[in-house]
């Protein structure tokens, strides 16, 4: 089976959502960003529900769809989605980005990653910038501001609109320059800063 096609993966989403998934992920090989050289034998997807969820085998998925529940699932599985996997759908930014923080971090430190560690922060602050930016770029879309020019310019339009008041508006759009010097690695990062 090839890499999943777009038709293949809305129809993926459609199911999870019709059984009240609020986020998913595509895990596996099928998540890289290039065919495997052993094409998958299934699609892995991983879905959290945020309450009473269904057994995996109730979502009626297609043919060669592997689900696995994230509400229940061990943490050597949830941890490693939560790291790699590629986002399908996002139903509930604030939720997913609260499940993916929260089990990073606790799925480091069981590998035997200090928590207070660079690695375990970076991710933490990386996943807090990208939840802010969920929430400017989605009250900029329901307010009827227009696209922003950047994801630095949402936050200004938030301080703009009397949405955040100017001074954590003003430290948002720098935790966005932040993000990106940790994600792109544009300069080094002095570990000793970041920690504080």
């Amino acid at each position: 089976m090839p890499v999943p096609s777009p038709d293949q993966l809305a129809q993926v989403v459609a199911c999870l959502r019709r059984s009240g998934a609020r986020f998913a992920f595509v895990h596996g090989s099928a998540a890289g960003p290039a065919a495997p050289a052993r094409p998958p034998r299934d699609i892995d997807v991983a879905g959290w529900w945020g309450g009473g969820p269904p057994a995996a085998f109730e979502v009626h998925l297609p043919d060669g769809v592997d689900l696995l529940v994230l509400d229940a699932a061990p943490l050597e599985l949830a941890g490693r989605i939560a790291l790699h996997g590629r986002l399908l759908f996002d139903d509930g930014p604030p939720a997913r980005v609260a499940w993916q923080a929260r089990t990073r971090l606790v799925f480091l430190d069981e590998q035997g990653a200090d928590p207070d560690r660079l690695g375990a922060v970076t991710y933490a602050c990386i996943t807090a910038i990208e939840g802010c930016l969920d929430v400017a770029q989605h009250c900029c879309a329901a307010e009827g501001w227009g696209p922003p020019a950047s994801n630095a310019d949402a936050m200004r339009l938030l301080g703009r609109h009397g949405v955040l008041e100017p001074l954590p508006a003003q430290s948002l759009v720098r935790a966005v320059g932040f993000g990106n010097v940790l994600v792109h690695g544009y300069v080094d990062v002095d570990e000793a800063i970041v920690l504080r």
